[in-house]
């Protein structure tokens, strides 16, 4: 199904998407502690993706979340992502950017994490992170993959493991392809 701009108002509801959505324009959730799940469909927002502080983006299968290089999406709410390796890619060959913003909370035990922008995935502080594990991240195309794992520590501080660069399938090391930082 296709919309221009499509605002999520449920108040402390479930929306499981059934099929693959477009969006040409904006997606925002802006209810009152409702869920979008994204479940085994593809979702794909041409524009910027907001989560508001008391909203839910879920991802709990094999779904696909697509955005374009000119998206931005904005975590203010909580983002969980488990099962069966969700995916966040972007439309083209250029990076989104993607930000947890202060104040939301993370609970990520799979994720593929593909073509993000130069600026990396952005964790703002003052976070609530109760996972962020088992997230790969890499460009599309390439077989390389790198894990990303971090997790609030008991000072507030958001710890960070990367992999030292896992082998491609020439067998050096490629970079990583994407960043997390804290502001």
């Amino acid at each position: 199904e296709a919309f221009n701009v499509l605002q999520v108002n449920k108040s402390a509801e479930a929306l499981t998407l059934t099929g693959n959505v477009t969006v040409s324009s904006n997606l925002t959730m802006a209810g009152a502690g409702g869920t979008f799940n994204v479940a085994a469909s593809t979702l794909e927002v041409s524009g910027n993706l907001t989560v508001g502080a008391t909203d839910t983006l879920r991802m709990n299968g094999a779904g696909t979340l697509k955005l374009s290089n000119t998206s931005t999406a904005n975590i203010s709410g909580m983002f969980r992502a488990l099962g069966s390796r969700p995916r966040v890619t972007s439309i083209g060959a250029a990076g989104y950017a993607w930000n947890f913003k202060s104040g939301c909370t993370v609970d990520v035990t799979a994720l593929d994490f593909f073509n993000v922008g130069t600026a990396g995935m952005v964790v703002e502080k003052a976070n609530n992170i109760t996972n962020l594990d088992n997230v790969w991240n890499g460009v599309r195309g390439s077989v390389s993959r790198h894990a990303v794992s971090a997790r609030r520590s008991s000072s507030s501080a958001i710890t960070r493991r990367w992999s030292a660069g896992a082998p491609t399938s020439t067998g050096k090391s490629a970079p990583h392809a994407t960043r997390t930082r804290t502001t």
